[in-house]
């Protein structure tokens, strides 16, 4: 049995002769809030189009709820809610009206309506037509329809998309909570990456249909971290460095240390000293994940 609410191997879709994914071995826990980072166009909306069963992969398969979506996908589907792309609505029918649409065809309790809608933050405008609604509002509409049947898996494709600070800052919050909530797991994409820094506990990354990243986002943050040391003697220090097996480079009339712990910055610290030379600033170079993907993606693709 998998540990993984959603798992694929070696999941590939090709357009002609261009691969839109390609080997994806996507790894996703339950109660997770799994960020799905990567440029527009690096395969991320194909992806969640073929977990949903809309796309046919070319080849590869997806387990999710540790079944074969080819073989249960109705079951499977029962449990899932998701946004992707814009939100569908009918701009004649007022927000209540068109979850009643879709509670219809779902057949979940009718009480489900108001409890979405609080949970979006609608319930005051549930009888404004949506045409009248402003984009936030339909976000949320669109949210508040994948959540209608309380889900176990939650796939969210750019659901800030659009949205202006406040709007953007409110989807964030009421995503963060539905894990601890509601007992969901959630799959969002996004270009964003500031917001997947914000909201993720694991991240994935693609790049032109690779996944070049997947771990907690701890664990990216901290592989890229940076010290920087400022001494009076560069070059002396740094064969100091070297002679005792601690990598340094020399940037910018610094030493800067990757990937050490603290044992080994107070080790360089200590070693530097001792041969009388003066160190006057040791500091770590704080990276966002934007840094950090800018650089995994070789700067590539539009953000």
């Amino acid at each position: 049995m998998s540990q993984y609410i959603v798992e694929t191997q070696n999941l590939t879709k090709k357009y002609g002769d261009h691969f839109s994914v390609k080997q994806l071995n996507l790894k996703v826990k339950e109660g997770e809030i799994y960020g799905f980072l990567g440029p527009n166009g690096a395969g991320k909306t194909t992806t969640l189009k073929m977990l949903l069963g809309l796309v046919k992969p070319t080849e590869g398969k997806i387990k999710i709820f540790n079944k074969d979506l080819n073989i249960h996908r109705t079951n499977i589907l029962k449990n899932i809610g998701s946004l992707v792309e814009s939100p569908s609505y009918y701009g004649h029918l007022t927000g209540y009206e068109n979850l009643e649409v879709i509670r219809r065809l779902i057949n979940v309790p009718k009480q489900n309506i108001d409890e979405v809608l609080e949970i979006v933050r609608l319930t005051n405008q549930k009888d404004k037509l949506v045409k009248k609604y402003s984009l936030g509002m339909k976000q949320r509409l669109g949210i508040a329809a994948s959540l209608l049947a309380y889900p176990k898996l939650l796939i969210l494709d750019e659901p800030t998309n659009g949205l202006d600070p406040a709007g953007i800052q409110e989807i964030r919050e009421l995503i963060k909570q539905l894990p601890s909530k509601y007992g969901m797991t959630v799959i969002i994409s996004s270009h964003l990456l500031s917001e997947i820094d914000q909201i993720a506990t694991q991240v994935g990354i693609i790049q032109k249909g690779n996944l070049i990243f997947q771990d907690k986002i701890e664990k990216l943050r901290k592989s890229k971290s940076i010290v920087k040391m400022r001494v009076s003697n560069l070059a002396e220090s740094y064969r100091i460095l070297q002679s005792n097996n601690i990598i340094s480079t020399i940037k910018n009339g610094c030493l800067v240390l990757n990937n050490c712990d603290d044992e080994k910055i107070a080790q360089a610290n200590q070693l530097i000293v001792t041969n009388h030379i003066s160190v006057y600033r040791i500091e770590e170079e704080r990276r966002t994940l934007e840094d950090i993907f800018l650089e995994l993606t070789g700067k590539g693709g539009s953000l």
